[in-house]
């Protein structure tokens, strides 16, 4: 219901996860001059976990990243627990028309990447990307530790690698990809 805040559609954390042939909608938060939280919302979100994630043939919307990978440090500081091995393809992400109220809702990019290693990113439609919270990307990758977050340690091995982009559609989009090599502190 675009009415009610609803956070998160699946929280993919832990290990041998896939999300398959879902339709996964309306995961939204008003801003607080409508009376919701203006909390970020996931469609699917991964914040740690050990992989193999595989989200295949999905319908996916929702106000903040449709698919997020990363955003949590885990509480260990090893390299095992950067989520390894996603496989992502043959998905629809988009914002539905409804969303495009930038007063209502605070939208994000359609995927961000912000820990993993070993991705495929294949065969994948992305469409209908505007700003409001952020630039309107369609593609997000920058590698991220949480250390804003007092209750998370500091994550220095946190990575993005070996990440591949293939046969992907992207249309309706204010831009294409953003890549960042090292944690700029934001």
């Amino acid at each position: 219901d675009p009415n009610t805040d609803c956070i998160r559609g699946f929280a993919a954390n832990g290990n041998s996860i896939g999300i398959i042939e879902s339709h996964i909608s309306d995961f939204c938060a008003r801003t607080g001059a409508f009376g919701g939280s203006g909390a970020d919302t996931q469609g699917i979100w991964s914040g740690i976990g050990q992989g193999p994630l595989k989200i295949v043939n999905n319908y996916i919307d929702a106000t903040g990243e449709n698919i997020m990978i990363g955003g949590g440090n885990p509480a260990t500081l090893s390299t095992d627990w950067i989520t390894s091995d996603i496989t992502i393809t043959d998905n629809d992400m988009t914002k539905p028309a409804y969303m495009d109220d930038e007063t209502k809702y605070v939208c994000k990019n359609l995927f961000e990447l912000k820990l993993g290693k070993r991705v495929l990113f294949k065969k994948n439609h992305l469409y209908r990307q505007h700003t409001g919270g952020q630039m309107g990307y369609a593609i997000t990758m920058t590698v991220r530790d949480q250390h804003d977050n007092p209750l998370q340690p500091f994550f220095p091995a946190a990575e993005v690698s070996d990440v591949t982009l293939i046969e992907n559609r992207i249309e309706d989009t204010l831009c294409f990809i953003s890549i960042a090599g090292s944690d700029d502190g934001n």
